[in-house]
This record gives C-alpha cells, structure tokens and sequence, in this order.
C-alpha cells in the first residue's frame, strides 16, 4: 500500500510541469516530521510543498519523499500571484485574484478577516463573488502567515503496511476577531497554562482561544500559536512566567479550586519532572473540535455529535487544571477513522493512557500495540479486555449501582416490598438474590393497588423500604400517596435503586421524596457545592453556556486520569491503592478479571426533609 502510494505520488509530481527541475530539492521525510517543520527547516511555506506534492496536505510517509521548491522560487512565485502596493497613506494592501473554488468564507479565514470585514474592504463582492475579482485587504498577515492559518499536519508512520503507528499533529488558526494587528509565531514551554500565556500577551484568555483555537482543547508543550509581535521570547519571560510570585497569585486566583479537593494520595506524590501521554480516541481531529467551524460542521452532521464536544470542552478545563499544577503531558487525539484493526502507539513516554468517550456499538476499538505502558479509560463505551492492556471503566454501571443500593438495604433489618407494573418486577432476580425475603406488589391496569394489600405487607414494629421498581410516573404518584397515608401508623422509606428513575420523574414534586425520605443511589455527589460551583463558573466563563452531564464527564474522567499518570507508581498501581473524589466523581476501582476494572464509586444519597439530600454511605 505504501509503495503504492509512493507511486501516485512520484507520478502527481511528473505532471507538474509548474516548476523547472533546478526549481526544486528533494527531501527525505523523517518519523516525527511534519509539513510545518519541513517548511521551517528550508525557509518556504507550507503551500508551496503542498502544490509540489498534490496529497501532501492530506498525509505524509517516513521514507517517501518530498519536493521541495527553491526559497527564491518560492518567493518570485509569491509576488506574482499577491502583489502589493503603497496605498497613500503607506498602509500596506494585498491585491488577491480570487481562484475558481474560493468562497467568502474560505478567503476569510485565508486571510484573518471576518467576511463582514471583507465585504466592507471590497463592497463589488457583496452580491456575489466571482473568479477574477480582485480582492484589497488591509493590514492582512505575511504568506507564511497566511499559509499556516489552514494548515492541517498528520504524520502516519507504517510498520507492516497494515499495522499504523499514529502521531499526531493538528494545527488550525482560524478567524482572528481582536484589535491587535500583527502577530508572530510562538512555541509553548514547558509548564505553561492558558492563563500565564494570557499574561505574557496581554491578551484575555477569550480572544487567545479566538486567535488560537486549539487553546480551547489543550495548552501542549511545543505547539507553535499566534501572539502579538510585541511579546519577546527571552529567558526573563520565561523565568517570569514559571517562578514569579505575581504570576504564581494571578494563577491560583484564576484557578478553579477544584484542583485543591481532599485527595491527599494524590497531590501528595504527584511527579512534575517526568512527561506521560495522554489520548483521546474519538470520531473528529482536533482541528475540527477547536474551531468553532468544525464544531459546527460536526453538529450538522448529527446533533447526537454534541457529546463529543460538551466532553472534550470538560477535558479542557481539566487539561488546564492540570497544567496549573506543573505537570508534564503531551495531549494527542487519535481519530478513529484513522485507526483500524490494529493501533501502533509509538510512544516516547514510559505512561500513557487512552480516554475512549462514547464509543458506539457498530464501532470496534482497535487493538494497541505498545513497547511502553498503555492504559484506557472507558467512557460509556464497553470496551473488551485485550492482551497486555488494562481497561478501566469508569463510570459505573447500572447493576453496580442497583447493588450496592440493595446491599445497604440488606444491613438495616428492615422490611422490604417491591412495587413493580403489571409485567414482573424488571430486577427481581437480582433482588431476591440480596433480599430474598423481599414481599412483591404489583399494581392494576389503572396504575393503582388496593389499600388493603399494601397494608398486609407492612410490619409495625420494623422500618419498611419501599422499593419502586417502575419507571412509569403514574406508578410513582399513586405508590408515593398511598404510601403517605400510611405513615401516621408505619415507618416508611421509599427506595429506588436505578439513578436514572429520578430525573425520569420531573414531573413530581421533591416534596414527596422529602416526606418519605427517599433513598437513591447516584454517579455524582451533589453535596460538593463549592468544588461544582467553581467548576460550573469556570465552564460558564469560557463557553458561556452551563456544563452539561457529558462536559462534567469530560471534566472529571480527564482530571482522575491525569493525576494518577503523574503518580510515582504505575497507573495500574494507584487504581488499586487509591480512592479518589473529583468534584462530582468518585473513583473507586475494583479488579474483575486479569486486565479489567471496574469504578465503584457509587454515592448512596437520601432526602430529608429539613436538610436537603444527605450523603447515607
């Protein structure tokens, strides 16, 4: 397949008859390169590799080999497709003859303009934009600047020609909507976050994000972004930015205080001189969750796409939280249509580990190939344990919370009945497994039992749970008012043992929960109100919009998952040892089977009726 490759390519390149043989030399592409480096490395633009080598925008192959065009060709080239001229007020202006195939949107992003701006600079284009038309644009970016505003690098390394070793780079600086006029390119050090870079420009962190939208995923050490022409690289900022005092306030002012929470295990053995590698496997590149475009795109495609999104904006915050603590890791996303039957991360970090969100049935998850540690985090995706490779699912299931809300019935002594629909009680095996003295009442056709054979299954001088086992909000209404006549002769608790059941039944009011002191069993924990508050204000601030259930997910998973990879131990080590509280998650990981895990965490809740919802176990 390779060789196959190679081959259109030399053939694409023979066709092209644009440039001379001298015009051009050639280069041996290296593992780890990438378009941008290369076109670094020889001072040309990226797009002038891109029109040498048709495809080479698309993918690369180390071994093959590229065209690369003479600098002055490039730049003779250059000043014949955008000449330029002195207006009279010495401001500089691009002359652009638009292309069979440019559309307003594309020449705005080409060149850093909204298209409202680029309809006032050139009023001739408001009604219709045609090949020929020339363009003016004032106080527009350099061509290097230009070309790397939609430059999109993957590197692709093959062994076998079957088995893909994936590395990663995707870059894209989309519409620039701040007053600063001139911009430069920028390598991120080592232990910055999105708030010591904002700092160091003198920009809010809102418009680094607008002219850096790859900032809205992860702050990755070595990545190449935008920032004003006037900041200068020297080692006193960058001793400034890692050790000043005034640097180090501004950080933990900004800083949510979720990444200050009780886990001492945690915090306590974190390592910050050693880098790991973090992934995330998911159907999109970085390139189109970060602008807000691609996002779009994304959600035209499917709005079910959505909770890609909601959670990789979570892992954002986490991702930052993260950084703010001085840990070393490399964020990559791994884009599954990339990815087949068999993955090949090569690695340079001894830690890694795969975040797999939401991975749909029809999908299968490809097998990991790795000479260095490799765990995965399932996220509601049911993965299946492979050779020499731990999974670690993550939120807990439904039968993990249906457990352990029996089992704490089960300890107290009580009276047990199960009010279930007509059709049999959908968890009766398992409650009579844990309960097996558990007594079954089932309703008419109307949704209602009679008075009296709920009284027969009452006892006076026990505490009676109440188990619904329904989801329908009929059942719930008669079952909770029935039950609220008795409670001047009975005790009485209402149980359900499935969270979902809950927010199944907005229609009633917590009045009755309150009243018959409803036990529940739930995924998150309400009660940690200054943790979620941060968190929800933070999220609030850079999307202007409320957290979602997949976007607190993304928060929590990435945040666990970056901290124990930071652990003096192995990952697998502080799975087993330790258990952690994020904000909303508990991570409470018990082995099923020789490379599966499974999260217990489970928080078992109950409301009363002075206090709110207390925390029972």
């Amino acid at each position: 397949m390779r060789r196959l490759l190679t081959l259109i390519l030399i053939l694409a390149f023979n066709s092209n008859v644009l440039f001379a043989q001298e015009d051009y030399k050639e280069h041996v592409i290296k593992k780890g390169e990438n378009i941008y480096m290369i076109s670094r490395q020889y001072r040309v633009t990226p797009n002038s590799i891109f029109k040498l080598n048709p495809g080479s925008e698309q993918v690369i192959y180390v071994g093959s080999i590229l065209r690369i065009p003479n600098s002055s060709s490039t730049n003779n080239n250059s000043s014949n497709n955008k000449p330029t001229v002195t207006s009279g007020n010495n401001d500089t202006v691009k002359n652009y003859v638009v292309q069979k195939g440019d559309t307003k949107f594309s020449l705005s992003r080409r060149f850093g303009v909204s298209i409202n701006e680029l309809e006032q600079q050139n009023p001739h284009i408001r009604n219709m934009l045609q090949t020929g038309h020339i363009i003016n644009l004032n106080n527009t970016k350099t061509e290097a600047e230009e070309t790397t505003s939609t430059i999109k690098e993957t590197v692709i390394t093959e062994t076998n020609t079957t088995t893909p070793s994936i590395t990663t780079d995707t870059t894209t600086i989309t519409e620039v909507k701040t007053k600063i006029k001139g911009y430069k390119d920028y390598v991120i050090k080592p232990k910055q976050t999105l708030y010591s870079l904002s700092m160091m420009t003198g920009m809010s962190t809102e418009d680094l994000i607008t002219l850096n939208p790859k900032l809205k995923t992860a702050v990755v050490t070595g990545d190449i972004i935008k920032v004003p022409t006037n900041i200068t690289q020297t080692n006193d900022v960058k001793n400034t930015l890692n050790n000043s005092d005034s640097t180090k306030n501004i950080e933990t002012e900004k800083l949510p205080k979720i990444i200050t929470n009780n886990n001492e295990a945690l915090y306590a053995n974190l390592v910050k001189n050693t880098a790991n590698g973090i992934y995330f496997y998911t159907p999109f590149s970085s390139d189109e969750l970060s602008s807000p475009e691609g996002r779009q795109k994304i959600l035209e495609v499917s709005t079910d796409y959505k909770k890609y999104i909601d959670f990789f904006q979570g892992a954002q915050i986490a991702i930052d939280s993260a950084k703010a603590l001085k840990l070393e890791f490399d964020v990559t996303l791994i884009k599954k249509n990339i990815a087949e039957s068999k993955l090949t991360v090569d690695s340079p970090y001894n830690k890694n580990v795969i975040l797999v969100p939401f991975l749909d049935g029809d999908s299968q998850f490809p097998e990991i190939k790795s000479d260095k540690s490799v765990s995965i985090i399932d996220i509601k995706s049911n993965l299946n344990s492979s050779d020499n490779i731990n999974i670690y699912k993550s939120i807990p299931s439904d039968t993990i919370q249906k457990t352990k809300t029996l089992n704490y019935l089960a300890k107290q002594n009580a009276n047990t009945v199960v009010v279930s629909d007509l059709d049999e009680a959908k968890n009766k095996t398992l409650i009579k497994k844990i309960l097996p003295d558990s007594k079954f009442l089932k309703v008419n056709n109307s949704g209602f039992f009679n008075s009296e054979k709920l009284k027969s299954t009452l006892d006076k001088t026990k505490l009676n749970y109440i188990v619904l086992d329904s989801d329908k909000t009929i059942i719930l209404l008669n079952t909770t008012t029935a039950l609220m006549r008795e409670l001047s002769e009975y005790d009485i608790q209402l149980v359900m043992i499935e969270s979902e059941l809950i927010s199944k039944q907005n229609q009633v009011s917590e009045m009755r929960f309150k009243i018959l002191k409803l036990i529940f069993p739930s995924n998150t924990n309400s009660l940690n109100k200054s943790d979620i508050t941060d968190f929800e204000n933070k999220y609030k601030s850079i999307f202007d919009t409320a957290p979602t259930e997949n976007s607190i997910l993304g928060f929590n998973v990435t945040l666990d998952a970056l901290l124990r990879i930071s652990q003096d131990s192995s990952f697998e080590e502080t799975i087993s040892n330790i258990i952690s509280t994020q904000p909303h998650l508990k991570f409470e990981y018990k082995k099923i089977k020789d490379g599966y895990y499974f999260n217990r965490g489970i928080y078992l809740m109950q409301y009363n009726s002075e206090e709110g919802i207390l925390e029972i176990d």
